[in-house]
Order: C-alpha cells, then sequence, then structure tokens
C-alpha cells in the first residue's frame, strides 16, 4: 500500500515524517509490516507491505471499532482503557496486552493524535481465534482540526499527558513493572528522531517543530 507524495505542486514532508515515525515505532519494539520509503526526485512515496493478505488470500480483518462497536467519528468518546480491556477479553495473552500498551505509550509520547478506534485493528485465523494486527499509521499528527487532541482518551483526558498517566495505565493492567521500561523504551527510540528525519530529508523547521512536542518521560 502507497501514499503517494503527488500531485502536490510542491514536494511535502508528511510521508517523510511517517517513514521516520515507523523507523521509530519499530525500533520501540511496536510490531509493525515492512515499510519502504521511495524517492522520485524532491517527492517521497510512504510504502507499507500488506498485512490483511496471505498467499493471495484475503484475511478476515475488523477494526477495533467495528469489533467494540464504537464510532471513530465521535472523539473523545472510547479510551485506551477500553482497547486494554478488549485485549483482555479476547484473551490473547500477556504479551500482547504489553504490545498494545507499547503502541498506546508511543501515541501519547510522540503525539500520534489521529489514533481512532479504525487506526487498530484485529486479523482472524481460519480457527476463528483473533489476534491483534500490526500497527500502522504511526505517525505524528497534531493539527487546527479534529486532531488537536488525541481521539482516544486516557485517564479521562485526551491532552495535556505526562509518564504518570501511562504508569497508571501499567499498573491498572498489570504491565510488568508499571511500563515504566516500555516508557523508556519508547522515550529512546524518540531520542533518534533528530538524526534519522534529517537522514531521510524531514525539513528543518518540521523537525524542530515536532520535536518541541514530544511528551516527555
Amino acid at each position: 500500500v502507497g501514499e503517494l507524495d503527488a500531485p502536490n505542486p510542491k514536494p511535502q514532508p508528511y510521508n517523510r515524517i511517517e517513514y521516520v515515525y515507523s523507523l521509530m515505532a519499530k525500533d520501540a519494539g511496536i510490531e509493525m509490516e515492512e515499510v519502504n520509503l521511495l524517492t522520485e526526485r524532491s517527492y517521497a512515496h510512504f510504502m507499507v507491505k500488506r498485512f490483511d493478505r496471505a498467499g493471495g488470500e484475503k484475511l478476515h480483518l475488523h477494526s477495533l471499532g467495528g469489533l467494540d462497536h464504537a464510532d471513530y467519528n465521535a472523539p473523545g468518546t472510547y479510551s485506551y482503557e477500553q482497547f486494554l480491556r478488549v485485549i483482555l477479553e479476547l484473551q490473547l495473552g500477556y504479551p500482547v496486552l504489553e504490545q498494545a500498551f507499547r503502541r498506546i505509550c508511543f501515541n501519547i509520547m510522540a503525539v500520534n493524535q489521529d489514533d481512532h478506534v479504525k487506526n487498530i485493528a484485529f486479523l482472524m485465523d481460519e480457527t476463528g481465534r483473533w489476534r491483534l494486527a500490526p500497527a500502522f499509521d504511526m505517525t505524528y499528527a497534531r493539527g487546527a482540526g479534529y486532531t488537536r487532541q488525541h481521539q482516544m482518551s486516557l485517564g479521562g483526558k485526551r491532552d495535556g499527558f505526562s509518564s504518570r498517566d501511562l504508569i497508571d495505565l501499567g499498573k491498572k493492567f498489570g504491565i510488568k513493572r508499571d511500563g515504566k521500561p516500555i516508557i523508556d523504551k519508547v522515550h529512546a527510540a524518540l531520542k533518534k528522531w533528530d538524526r534519522l528525519a534529517k537522514e531521510w530529508g524531514v525539513p528543518k523547521k518540521n523537525i524542530t517543530a515536532i520535536k518541541a512536542l514530544f511528551r516527555p518521560k
């Protein structure tokens, strides 16, 4: 699947930013499919391998919103706590719960505020068992419209988060050491933003502006 940097009259930084975010997400231990950035003159096209196909066959996929009957057009009506409860209800096991917590930490700390319930998905195998799909749309998203705040709430909030909010979530759901090692790993991955963004051609003004919004440990 590709996100093309055309037919914009001028090259845009968004695909470069998403590619760098994908690299940082993987470095933070988040499960994602293979990604690539194809450059054409000054344009950059973000490519990601589909995870809903196997051997030419389509895999059964449901978004979190579809699975839990939640409306992605209603910001703030669904929470990250509800997402983790779905993991528990589906009995996907502790490693998956920890993976979900890791994605939450990344979204909060890296300011991915387009975190609605259609941007999380589950796949069903031939035996009818669900599993958490690889992460996707893990990118910086904060704007003047609906992404002014996070789409999913945490602790009743959609903005103004600190590490305490993440630690409290980890404690509530039994994440080892209250999730502190995961928070530290995400923080370490985000420290690579400057170097990776420069390496992949993100404009300096975007590098500076985005880094200023990263949430602290």
